[in-house]
């Protein structure tokens, strides 16, 4: 196995788990590209993919990795059980260890469409 199959695998199975987990506990409330904080999803749109509404969601995600599902926004975060965000939290310094997952991190600063106004 080399280093980049390695870390394709890790990044699929933590997708999995964090998927299942954000399935669980609804902590975006994520209906069509909607979500708790507005509409669109502000996760989906100035993405790593570019600057408009995420290429990849199109009837729902169609491009499923560890680095989208494995973060939450403060809203997310002060909104759903703790456990959740713990479990994400966890799955997340896993994949940053193996370089699959990045800043920000959970609950670290960040600029997003639910950030406080100064």
């Amino acid at each position: 196995m080399t280093e980049e199959e390695l870390k394709q695998f890790l990044d699929h199975k933590l997708w999995e788990i964090g998927d299942a987990l954000i399935r669980y506990y609804d902590p975006c409330n994520m209906r069509g590209s909607s979500c708790k904080v507005g509409d669109p999803n502000p996760c989906c749109v100035y993405t790593r993919f570019g600057k408009e509404l995420c290429q990849y969601q199109d009837n729902g995600c169609q491009y499923p990795n560890a680095m989208c599902v494995l973060w939450l926004c403060k809203t997310a975060i002060q909104t759903t059980d703790p456990k959740c965000v713990e479990g994400l939290m966890m799955l997340e310094h896993f994949g940053n260890l193996f370089g699959i997952v990045g800043k920000p991190m959970i609950g670290q600063a960040y600029v997003g469409a639910d950030r406080p106004k100064r």
